[in-house]
């Protein structure tokens, strides 16, 4: 160390060349370094995607879901799993520790899943993914919504906030848009205690014709030579208005029909009487 210090000491234009090649080895990093207003990190989750054509959610849970989640729980360096099961599609996503060693976490996930030898018949074969990139790398702006009067309700602020995201879509630009802040759209039934004692009816048979009147039930698939029909059952009122007036009459029917029924059997079987 002293024979180098003594060199660059005797010789000092050495000395200058070497701090002008160490400034120029620096600028060329700065310059060819990635920089990004939010860093792109790699997510330490692994997606496993399913494809059941004609099943319903429940069938997904049940033939599916469960089976991947039983799998993989037993596998190390996962942190927790959440699933998701909807029509005809399931998606299990699995999280894992961040200084776990995704690569073998992949191979460990791939033979467990490909051992499931129980899937439903018609069930395609599961695709497994590892996320490559995530977080905020991929967000190009945040756009908020407020009313300066404090008496506009919510819910003409969800309102604009569609048109918004409509508008955003519409220039086939932007792909994905995800809304925050704003509550779930529900439905508030309230029945007046008079009419309930007048039709005889509860609110159980109140909530049995609501559902009766919202179904959406897939009952399979018909397979032919070159086509794949599915049959699905979807009736959905979403108006309060038609929910009202579709429950409203399908209550005074069952009552009018169960009272002529009790009337007229009695006078059927004996005339006489």
């Amino acid at each position: 160390m002293r024979n180098v210090i003594n060199f660059f000491i005797k010789r000092p234009i050495w000395t200058n060349a070497f701090i002008v090649v160490v400034l120029m080895f620096g600028f060329w990093s700065i310059s060819s370094l990635n920089r990004s207003f939010f860093p792109e990190i790699d997510p330490a989750k692994i997606v496993v995607s399913v494809f059941y054509p004609g099943a319903s959610p429940q069938e997904m849970e049940d033939g599916v879901t469960i089976k991947v989640e039983q799998a993989v729980k037993g596998l190390k360096d996962i942190e927790y799993i959440d699933a998701n099961s909807q029509e005809n599609f399931a998606q299990i996503s699995i999280q894992a520790y961040k200084d776990a060693d995704m690569n073998e976490l992949l191979s460990d996930v791939e033979n467990a899943v490909n051992s499931i030898n129980s899937f439903p018949e018609g069930a395609n074969k599961p695709t497994i993914t590892r996320l490559k990139t995530g977080g905020m790398a991929s967000v190009v702006a945040f756009v908020g919504l407020t009313a300066k009067d404090p008496s506009i309700p919510r819910t003409a602020l969800a309102e604009k906030a569609n048109e918004v995201e409509q508008a955003l879509l519409n220039t086939k630009v932007i792909t994905q848009i995800t809304k925050q802040g704003f509550p779930e759209k529900e439905i508030s039934i309230n029945v007046r205690e008079n009419d309930m004692l007048r039709y005889n009816i509860n609110m159980e048979v109140i909530a049995q014709a609501v559902a009766l009147l919202n179904n959406d039930v897939t009952a399979g698939i018909i397979r032919g030579g070159s086509q794949e029909m599915s049959i699905r059952a979807n009736n959905r009122e979403t108006s309060p208005q038609e929910i009202g007036d579709c429950t409203s009459c399908s209550l005074i029917k069952q009552r009018c029909y169960s009272w002529n029924y009790t009337w007229w059997k009695p006078r059927n079987e004996h005339p006489s009487k």
